[in-house]
């Protein structure tokens, strides 16, 4: 059990997170879509809630698809860029899971994955493994970097061992499986500006992301919606289990949820029409 001082003392961790949090979404690149006054009256309603806590990283929140607060420190808009490429293959994953199953991930660890740095990590020191064995690790490539490279030793470890403090070995090991997940098992090479990624049928590239900002407020919508289904459909199996016993009672069920939004599926359907909507006339639908 901890003592009171140490009880108080995370208690400041805590709201010095919650702090720099708020100081971060206040300071959202002017690029972003501004949010609707209702989304902006839910969040002080529920600000005790922290995301993604330092201090105690298990009890973080998960999500389906990036949180659209993980862009709220994309300035370049590459995380931006890197969503697009890598969307195809995340929402093969939502809908055809591994067979771990372990497709949601914290807004910190899809930060990391929408960074799109797979390469070797260098985790010496760190006090939590990652999940990923070994093999597969020596798989990432080097890091451009001569200083970045590390040197995996025959126990697992790399060369270049250093401290760190318990949320930083969580972050580190995270990193590690997620380049894996991504770098290895998907196939994708380190993001790449220069590269050029399918969106509503067109091929754009980063410069297109930046000039183009219809683009962004698509993306950012379809994201949305994707949040707000995903996590209805979960939060209905995890309070009404019974009515997913059996496949048919859970393809019923599942029909039944996907009415609030009028049926269909769970994607909505984009058209080419809908990415010259201005952003005016989207916050008004």
């Amino acid at each position: 059990m901890r003592t009171f001082s140490q009880h108080k003392e995370k208690l400041k961790r805590v709201a010095a997170a919650k702090r720099a949090e708020a100081g971060r979404q206040a300071s959202a690149p002017l690029w972003l879509p501004p949010p609707s006054p209702e989304w902006v009256v839910a969040r002080q309603a529920f600000q005790a809630m922290v995301d993604d806590s330092r201090y105690d990283p298990e009890a973080a929140r998960l999500y389906s698809v990036p949180p659209l607060h993980v862009f709220y420190t994309d300035p370049s808009r590459e995380l931006l860029h890197n969503w697009i490429r890598i969307r195809p293959w995340c929402l093969q994953q939502i809908f055809n899971p591994p067979k771990h199953g372990k497709v949601l991930m914290t807004k910190t660890q899809w930060k990391i994955a929408l960074q799109g740095k797979y390469y070797a990590v260098d985790y010496s020191g760190c006090r939590r493994d990652p999940e990923s064995p070994l093999c597969d690790i020596k798989r990432l490539p080097i890091a451009p970097s001569p200083s970045k490279r590390p040197r995996i030793e025959p126990g697992g470890s790399v060369q270049g061992a250093n401290s760190r403090r318990p949320y930083a070995d969580h972050r580190m090991s995270d990193r590690v499986d997620i380049n894996v997940r991504f770098g290895v098992y998907a196939g994708f090479l380190p993001y790449n500006r220069e590269e050029r990624f399918k969106w509503g049928g067109t091929s754009v590239d980063y410069n297109t992301i930046v000039s183009n900002n219809d683009i962004a407020v698509h993306v950012l919508w379809e994201l949305s919606v994707l949040n707000f289904r995903f996590e209805l459909l979960m939060l209905d199996r995890i309070e009404a289990p019974h009515r997913y016993g059996t496949t048919a009672a859970q393809v019923q069920r599942e029909s039944l949820v996907v009415e609030v939004w009028g049926g269909g599926d769970i994607l909505p359907h984009l058209d080419d029409a809908f990415v010259s909507v201005s952003r005016s006339e989207r916050r008004s639908q």
